[in-house]
């Protein structure tokens, strides 16, 4: 079994090596989401554990991408709010620090029904897909009401 970590900070370094060891797999690093979609594209890997806060890409993106290139992903949290979050949307994952067995626990889960993995993050991506939709319109009304508070202020003054 082949195993990609994408996280940019290398703390957690120690235990992922262990889980290497413990479950006889190889593990290979992206210390970035751009490094890290290159690799999952690549197909070569049995399960992607992705830091939810990466510099360049959200890890609900690249778990998305991993689920779209049917390769399982597991999130790393380091925030209770965050956790909370993708618990809510249906994201696997695990939070910061984490103990060895938890995360192998949970490698295994995702490995041994890869499609039901997959699936599950196919349909977090779509709620969140759909909350971002929300936003975006919840944002454009805000907008469009701040410009008409605007235009109201600004014709009062000049009278």
């Amino acid at each position: 079994m082949r195993v990609l970590i994408v996280d940019n900070d290398p703390l957690a370094d120690p235990i992922v090596e262990c889980l290497g060891e413990r479950m006889a797999v190889e593990v290979d690093y992206a210390r970035s989401g751009t490094l890290g979609a290159r690799l999952i594209g690549t197909g070569l890997y049995d399960i992607a554990l992705i830091d939810s806060f990466l510099p360049e890409i959200l890890g609900t993106e690249l778990a998305a991408f991993a689920a779209d290139m049917n390769t399982p992903a597991l999130l790393i949290s380091r925030h209770p709010a965050t956790s909370v979050k993708l618990g809510r949307l249906g994201f696997p994952y695990i939070e910061k620090p984490f103990h060895i067995d938890r995360l192998c626990d949970e490698t295994r889960r995702a490995t041994q029904e890869p499609a039901a993995a997959v699936s599950r993050l196919k349909a977090a991506s779509t709620r969140l897909q759909a909350n971002v939709r929300t936003l975006a319109a919840a944002m454009e009304t805000s907008n469009r009401l701040l410009d008409e508070i605007k235009i109201a202020v600004g014709g009062r003054g000049r009278t």
